[in-house]
């Protein structure tokens, strides 16, 4: 979580913003259960007081209640609401356009122009598979870039383009490398800087993994196969060579074999709140709960990315010009 001095808002209002923005994208909707404010607090390491703050922020809005004994519910359909309001803003806009003697196309025209030239600044977009799951990198991109970044996953990153909502020459892409092959493809030439990444564990569960010794079968687990597969490739990256079984929270059925075949259990934290949340029980061996981050190479290339870009807008200067 980037702290409260960096962005001039308090925690609580930051993860607050974050369950909106899965209330927005679809990620719960009316009905859903919520994480309760323990398993949020965890999750991004904060005090639980903090976490019941941000929920009274989104029950101030409408969004969300809670039932006792229950838990705490998504209350609102947001996407609808923001719609709604949306669609309002664009009649008006339309006819203000009109009144001005602007047609609706020159309207969408002029505010295409003015979001791609007039800000200034680059904007930063995170590309991969399960936007959420890479939280802890998307924070230090942030914090490197000082740019709030846009999450988008690779199979949606063409359609954005092409409905000109997408990444442009004058932004910067960041993804990780199992997928750069496929997010080139999508961007058009001359296209945005594009900086593939490679995740890493942090040095501390490094140290743990290693401390369990040799000899000892090591089981995997993430939030689905496709994580579970790419965590093991950066366990064997980092000179941990112990045989490996896999399973993921979202098939609860593939843990029974990592359970009970394995000596000890690497977890990526995010698939740990959701096995809490389910009430699954861990066996009694050791846990290595992990995330990833970035490493300072990877830190430097995507400061040199934004360096590039920075370089563009420089160079072509603000919309209308100066």
């Amino acid at each position: 979580m980037v702290k409260q001095a960096a962005t001039g808002i308090t925690v609580a209002a930051e993860i607050a913003g974050f369950i909106k923005c899965q209330l927005l994208t679809g990620r719960y909707t009316v009905g859903d259960k919520l994480p309760t404010a323990g398993d949020l607090a965890r999750r991004f390491d904060v005090d639980p007081n903090t976490a019941r703050a941000a929920y009274a922020r989104l029950k101030a809005e409408g969004l969300i209640e809670s039932t006792r004994g229950k838990g705490t519910f998504v209350r609102a359909d947001i996407q609808q609401r923001q719609s709604s309001r949306l669609g309002e803003l664009v009649r008006n806009a339309i006819h203000e356009a009109h009144s001005l003697g602007l047609s609706t196309e020159d309207l969408a025209t002029v505010i295409w122009l003015q979001k791609r030239f007039s800000a200034g600044q680059s904007r930063v977009w995170y590309v991969d598979n399960d936007f959420p799951y890479f939280e802890a990198i998307r924070h230090r991109i942030e914090e490197l870039t000082g740019s709030e970044t846009l999450g988008c996953e690779p199979g949606g990153l063409k359609t954005r383009i092409d409905k000109g909502a997408g990444p442009t020459d004058r932004d910067l892409v960041v993804t990780s490398k199992y997928n750069s092959k496929k997010v080139a493809e999508s961007l058009d030439e001359p296209g945005p800087v594009l900086v593939p990444i490679s995740p890493r564990f942090s040095p501390e569960t490094i140290e743990r993994l290693s401390e369990l010794g040799a000899g000892f079968t090591l089981g995997v687990v993430c939030v689905d196969t496709l994580f579970a597969d790419i965590s093991g490739k950066v366990i064997e990256r980092s000179g941990i060579s112990a045989p490996q079984v896999r399973g993921n929270s979202k098939d609860l059925s593939t843990l029974p074999p990592v359970f009970a075949g394995t000596d000890a259990i690497a977890i990526s934290t995010v698939a740990l709140s959701r096995l809490e949340a389910a009430r699954v029980d861990l066996p009694d061996k050791p846990i290595v709960p992990f995330h990833y981050e970035l490493s300072e190479d990877c830190e430097s290339a995507v400061l040199n990315g934004a360096e590039a870009v920075s370089g563009r807008l420089h160079a072509a200067g603000a919309w209308p010009g100066r």
